[in-house]
């Protein structure tokens, strides 16, 4: 009876078309699918010969703001180019700063290694300056930087969004919870991560499949583990 009222409910709103002899798109009708084009996403040792190209280039502050953008997922137009040294919480090796497309202050993000020591690098001459930026490229600098390395390397989908989907797409492998990942990366809701940032890579998907094969006191094992190194309850961060 209830399949029989939720058939009709379908079809009373044209969303699925139950008349078994017009039975197009499998019984569906006005259901609009935009297919997402799959976006390129650095691996680590990809990222690794391209920044020490830019060092051999003479480009350090663009290779430590690839860097930066790679570990904390900034937008860098509207987060990046704006933010200051201090929107660091040095004592607990964060950064908050404003989000101007949700406007709103970001969540507390801890630095990794790599971006804590590219913090500590710039701190003094941050704070010398009157804006206090960290960074000193401007927008127009920035765009030229990426299309110089992408002419340069031949990357496809070069972009300064590429650090978005690289920073997205490796909490998705280390399995973080997609509210976290949709938190760190600012989204008002965890779709807009999974729809336009993370990406099903090549390694992503070995992992799925070795996680799949393991026996189920192994894989409580690496919750554990999990746990133990993220300091909290790491079960809660399993999609």
């Amino acid at each position: 009876m209830m399949l029989m009222i939720l058939f009709g409910l379908l079809h009373k709103y044209k969303v699925m078309n139950t008349d078994p002899k017009e039975q197009n798109n499998y019984g569906w009708k006005n259901l609009k699918v935009k297919a997402i084009k799959k976006k390129n996403v650095l691996s680590k040792s990809e990222e690794h010969d391209l920044i020490e190209l830019m060092k051999q280039k003479g480009d350090h502050e663009f290779a430590d703001e690839f860097a930066w953008l790679a570990d904390v997922g900034m937008r860098y137009e509207t987060e990046m180019l704006k933010f200051t040294i201090k929107d660091i919480n040095w004592k607990r090796k964060t950064i908050c700063f404003w989000r101007e497309k949700t406007q709103q202050d970001s969540v507390d993000i801890p630095l990794s290694k790599r971006a804590w020591s590219i913090a500590l690098r710039y701190k003094d001459v941050a704070l010398s300056k009157t804006s206090q930026r960290m960074f000193s490229h401007s927008k127009h600098k920035l765009e030229s930087l990426f299309k110089k390395y992408k002419n340069l390397c031949n990357v496809v989908d070069f972009t300064p969004y590429v650090t978005r989907r690289m920073f997205g797409t490796r909490l998705a492998e280390r399995l973080i919870n997609a509210k976290i990942i949709s938190e760190m990366m600012g989204h008002a809701c965890v779709e807009t991560g999974q729809k336009y940032y993370i990406q099903a890579t090549d390694k992503g998907m070995e992992r799925a499949v070795k996680l799949t094969e393991i026996s189920d006191e192994k894989f409580d094992e690496f919750l554990d583990n999990q746990n133990t190194m993220l300091g909290h309850n790491s079960k809660g961060l399993i999609k």
